[in-house]
Order: C-alpha cells, then sequence, then structure tokens
C-alpha cells in the first residue's frame, strides 16, 4: 500500500502495491503512459509481449481524465495466472459547480439514469458523496497499418465519485476506470476501497496525513 499526498487541491490517499503514479504538469498524460509502460516492459517480458494492448487500454481508460484539467493520476498494468493483461486507471479533477457541491443536489442533477447507477454513499473522511457506475464505449487508436481500421471502440467500465471540497462550491471527481470487464465487480470494490481512504488536507506538503 503506497500513501500519496497532492497539493492544490490537497488530498491525502493510499494506493495499493503496483499502482503507478502519474505526474499532472511534467509531461504530456499519453507520453507518460507511454514510458512509464516502457519501464514495466523492461522488467517484465509479460508487459513487454503484450505492451501494445496495454498501452491501448490504459488509453482508453484515461479518456475521462484527458478532457479535464487532471489534479492526479494512476495506472495499473499487470497479468493474470495465465499471462493475461489487467489494466485500469484512476484520475482526480477538479471541477466548479455554481450551484453548489451537496451531494443530494449533485444526485439530483444526474438524474434517473438508465445506463448508470447512480447512488450516494459514505466515505469516512469525506461524508456523503455521489458514486456513478457504468459502461462507456470509446475509440482507440491503433498503430498504421494495411488494412487495419484507424480506432476501434473499446467498452471501458468507469466508476465515479463527485466528492463535495470543503468550505466551497468545487467538487473533485475520482474516475477510476478499467477495460478488464470479467473483472469488473472487483474492481468497482477496489475503487470504492481506495476512496474509503480519501481525504482532503491543508495545501502544505510538508504536511502529513489529516
Amino acid at each position: 500500500m503506497t500513501s500519496t499526498r497532492r497539493a492544490a487541491p490537497g488530498f491525502w490517499l493510499n494506493l495499493p502495491d503496483g499502482w503507478l503514479p502519474l505526474e499532472p504538469g511534467s509531461e504530456r498524460i499519453p507520453d507518460q503512459v507511454q514510458r512509464l509502460v516502457e519501464l514495466r516492459a523492461q522488467a517484465d517480458p509479460r508487459v513487454a509481449e503484450h505492451r501494445g494492448q496495454v498501452e491501448q487500454q490504459l488509453r482508453a481508460a484515461l479518456k475521462e481524465a484527458r478532457a479535464k484539467e487532471l489534479s492526479f493520476g494512476a495506472i495499473l498494468a499487470t497479468f493474470t495466472a495465465d499471462g493475461r493483461p489487467i489494466t485500469a486507471s484512476l484520475a482526480l479533477t477538479r471541477h466548479r459547480s455554481p450551484g453548489g457541491a451537496d451531494a443530494h443536489r449533485i444526485l439530483a442533477e444526474l438524474g434517473d439514469q438508465r445506463d448508470k447507477q447512480n447512488t450516494l454513499i459514505e466515505l469516512p473522511y469525506v461524508g456523503t458523496v455521489v458514486r456513478s457506475a457504468y459502461l462507456d464505449r470509446t475509440p482507440v487508436e491503433l498503430p498504421a497499418g494495411q488494412g487495419r481500421p484507424a480506432s476501434v471502440l473499446a467498452e471501458i467500465a468507469v466508476f465515479q465519485y463527485f466528492m463535495p471540497m470543503p468550505g466551497g462550491s468545487d467538487i473533485v471527481v475520482a474516475t477510476g476506470a478499467t477495460p478488464t470487464l470479467p473483472m469488473r465487480e472487483v474492481f468497482g470494490s477496489l475503487f470504492d476501497a481506495i476512496l474509503t481512504t480519501f481525504q482532503f488536507v491543508e495545501d502544505d506538503p510538508a504536511a502529513g496525513p489529516a
């Protein structure tokens, strides 16, 4: 388990072993994903064997974060016992909420969506938040090749948590995503567990967890 501390907005959470943090602002996220997968490929021949597939899956899983200002991100690239790739991502983005950051209001704004499971849950250090779970289909670019389509549609399991920031109208949205659909429920429980460790803290990087 790795403790992760970030400022602006200040927060602290635990990441399970094997997750690789991204560094927003240091370089383009797709380039950073490629670099981290390269490091994993050098250490694990299974990653090297499935590198193209792993990169495609991670790019698809990070789609939600690419279009927004990323406050924090992390990726997972591992394998089952029989060598099948397992990938996932977690991204935190900050958003303005002019109407207020109350969880019940956010849930009402999301409305009754047949393709999404929107519920209220309690996080120990945050309080009541909205959890939204759904399947998304997103185009993933493929390497150029004769007779090969430029992109394919990838189906991604998405779990979002809308967390009101204290003392204001902003919200932090945590987006967990995985294209490993046979493990959809497992990852839903995993993201729930990660978010139970989340807490807002002062922006002083030298400060410890609240």
